[in-house]
């Protein structure tokens, strides 16, 4: 079976997305990654492929963990995917969305701060 399946959709009324994939077996487990055609590129197969490989990688090192202690080259390797996991995160348009809205988060609750302080002391 194909690790990745590109499909372009349209978001629906309601912010949905709907997706058909009648190659792919009714009740199985995906993960679904969803990029705006207009300000990111579709990932590139190998891209999904990677990014898939390692999430399953790291997953199955986790349950290791959990069943057992990890050698010392298993926690090297954990070690090594969780960073390519991180690296690939903070490349992504979605990543970088959210560190513009924490900033702006940020200035405005240091804004709102900054009034409280001046406000006189209650009785």
């Amino acid at each position: 079976m194909q690790e990745a399946l590109k499909i372009h959709t349209t978001i629906l009324q309601g912010h949905r997305i709907e997706a058909s994939a009648p190659n792919l077996p009714e009740g199985a487990d995906v993960e679904l990654f969803v990029y705006l055609s207009d300000t990111k590129p579709y990932a590139s197969q190998s891209e999904v492929s990677r990014s898939v490989a390692l999430n399953r990688e790291y997953e199955a090192l986790i349950q290791t963990q959990w069943e057992r202690k990890l050698t010392h080259e298993e926690v090297l390797r954990l070690q090594t995917v969780k960073a390519d996991l991180d690296t690939l995160e903070e490349h992504s348009d979605a990543y970088q969305t959210w560190e513009r809205r924490i900033t702006t988060l940020q200035s405005h609750l240091a804004a709102l701060r900054k009034e409280v302080e001046a406000l006189p002391d209650a009785l």
